[in-house]
This record gives structure tokens, sequence and C-alpha cells, in this order.
């Protein structure tokens, strides 16, 4: 089974060619699905090549656009009404009041969850995006040995979950547990610091690795068309 999703992003980024180098290696004999928002003549052209008397699946546009606003507005209004409604001890009824976002703000929890949601964000985006801009360089503009192997390589968290690798993380560098400071101490008599995992610096490293694909597969293309 051939899973084509989001051909046309695939195709804006650059990598419709390496889409056909792939299906040239697969067997004739298979299901082939294609995904796309859109229906430029390229992935016509490819969607041709590809399937053999496919079955259609359009959706209008404006059938898409309302089903996109009945599942965005709908739940966005019920949190909105909800917010609203305050209710007091012994009252039977709720009554509107902005009550909620009083006690919401005027909690300091808040605050610091909102203040490290934005350091969090920040950090991983900047580290994420040196280490995403320097991978697609190294790929694209060298020749390097063995830059065939990162280029696979780069992309494999971009198929795993964060939750995994948040947890993968912790079996590697725990304090006291992982496997890492363990190995050192026991095979080395090294002494390592690891508490920096449950930090601000260990999230936005984990959350790092995790974007750096994004940011890869986003500039790879453009590299690979700058001129010598």
């Amino acid at each position: 089974i051939l899973v084509l999703d989001e051909a046309d992003r695939m195709f804006d980024m650059g990598f419709l060619p390496e889409i056909r180098r792939i299906i040239r290696h697969l067997p004739g004999r298979r299901q082939t699905l294609l995904f796309s928002a859109t229906m430029p003549p390229v992935i016509a052209a490819l969607a041709r090549d590809i399937l053999n008397e496919p079955a259609s699946i359009h959706i209008g546009r404006k059938t898409g656009v309302a089903i996109g606003i009945l599942l965005v507005i709908g739940p966005f209004l019920a949190t909105v009404i909800r917010s609203l409604l305050w209710w007091e001890r012994g009252a039977a009824n709720p009554a509107l009041s902005l009550q909620n976002f009083v006690n919401l703000f005027s909690d300091s929890r808040f605050w610091q969850a909102a203040s490290n949601t934005i350091i969090c964000g920040a950090g991983a985006t900047i580290v994420a995006s040196i280490l995403g801009l320097s991978l697609a360089w190294a790929v694209s503009r060298t020749d390097m040995p063995g830059r065939s192997w990162f280029e696979i390589l780069n992309l494999v968290p971009f198929f795993l979950s964060p939750y995994v690798g948040a947890v993968s993380w912790i079996y590697l560098a725990a304090p006291n547990s992982g496997l890492v400071p363990r190995f050192l101490e026991t095979q080395l008599g090294v002494s390592v610091d690891t508490s920096w995992l449950y930090s601000l610096v260990g999230v936005i490293w984990v959350l790092s690795l995790f974007y750096t694909p994004y940011v890869y597969l986003f500039v790879i293309s453009p590299l690979r068309q700058i001129r010598n």
C-alpha cells in the first residue's frame, strides 16, 4: 500500500522527483492512496501516472469551508459560553459573569505557566531553527561523506511521538537511574549531574529535536535550488 498525503505540499517543497524515484522501486501491483487539498496540473499528471482507474472523492470548496467552520466554531463557542457562567453557592442556576476570568488572571500559577510556555516555545523554535538549517545546509550544500544517511536520519523524529522521545530521554539521562549516568559512574567513575533534564532546558532540548525535521523540510528545497 502506497499512501501519498499532502501531495500538493510535497510538490511545493520540491519533493516530486523523490516521489517519482520511490514509485519506480515499488511493485506494480499495489494499492495507492493519494490525498491533496488542491489538484494543480503537476499533481493531476502524477495521479494519472501512478493510479489505475482511481475512485475519486471530491469535497467542494463551500462544503469544506462549512465543515471547517462548524468544527472550529462549535467547540470555541461552547468554551466561551462555559467560561461566562458562574455558579454561586446555593444558586440553582448559573449567572453570566466574568468572575472565572478574574480568578484566572489573579492566580500566580497562571502567569508562571504562561511564562514557562513562552520560554519553551521561543527556546525550542530558536534551537530547532539552528539545527534544522544547519542539517539542511550540510546535506544540500556540502559533499560531506554519508550525507545520504543524514538525509534519512534527519526525518526519523518526524515519525515519532514527542511523548516517546521524552520517555526515551528519561531512560537515557535520568539522574541516578539513567543509562548514561549509570554507565559513566560505574565504568569510568565519573559523576554527571543530569537534573537539567527535568528543567525548562530539558523540555526545550527534547522539543527542539522533534521540531528540527519541520525546519529541515522547509529549507532543504530552497537550499537545493540555490545556484553555486
